[in-house]
């Protein structure tokens, strides 16, 4: 059996205080999966609440992570479309049914059946905390290899998180209000300035006024 190494948290703990470096197994690759090795990970206040179990869902031993960069280094023959050497992203879901009206539509965070998370139930030793995972090729993207790891890490969760509002119900030349410039509204700021609309940014800090600006408010 393949291993590798991984940041294991062991039981429900504070942040950090049992997450232990050691090896995992990997599951074999399958036919549609790829085996992705990790250059960077970002690190979401989800990974946070699913360490201490703030949500009440979590499962032990758990590796953390959605939001993976790294290259592809093994294939599953029936994969398409991504090939050795591409460097991909990993998020927060790994799976869905693929098949209801929600999948088939592209949202597959609204799976009829429920999506697997990248660090949920079953998938709690699937995160990006780790050297190596097996990933269903379904749902690992090719990113820009122009744009640093760090970079690109963020944007696979929070990143997202504002984009996909702002994508489906936002046209160019709409005004559009950002609520709070933190470390999603900084991000929905710069996307809704990119759409053309005209951005206002809401915050309780003038000292933020000026970044908001420079961001494109």
């Amino acid at each position: 059996m393949t291993k590798t190494n991984a940041y294991v948290q062991t039981a429900k703990g504070e942040f950090a205080l049992d997450i232990k470096k050691t090896q995992i197994p990997l599951r074999a690759v399958g036919e549609d999966d790829v085996l992705v090795n990790f250059s960077c990970s970002g690190l979401c206040h989800t990974d946070h609440s699913m360490i201490t179990n703030n949500w009440g869902i979590s499962v032990y031993p758990t590796v953390v992570g959605h939001e993976g960069v790294g290259r592809i280094i093994q294939i599953g023959k029936g994969v398409s479309g991504l090939a050795i050497g591409d460097k991909v992203g990993v998020g927060w879901i790994s799976g869905s049914c693929l098949k209801c009206s929600n999948c088939l539509k592209g949202e597959e965070n609204i799976c009829a059946k429920g999506y697997t998370g990248t660090i949920l139930g079953d998938n709690a030793m699937g995160g990006t905390f780790a050297e190596q995972q097996v990933v269903k090729s379904r749902f690992v993207f090719k990113v820009p290899e122009g744009l640093p790891d760090a970079v690109i890490a963020p944007l696979l969760c929070a990143g997202i998180t504002v984009y996909s509002p702002l994508r489906k119900y936002v046209q160019p030349g709409m005004r559009v209000g950002i609520i709070s410039i933190g470390g999603l509204g900084h991000l929905g700021v710069m996307y809704a300035h990119a759409l053309g609309c005209d951005v206002t940014c809401f915050s309780h800090s003038e000292k933020k006024e000026q970044e908001a600006k420079g961001f494109g408010a």
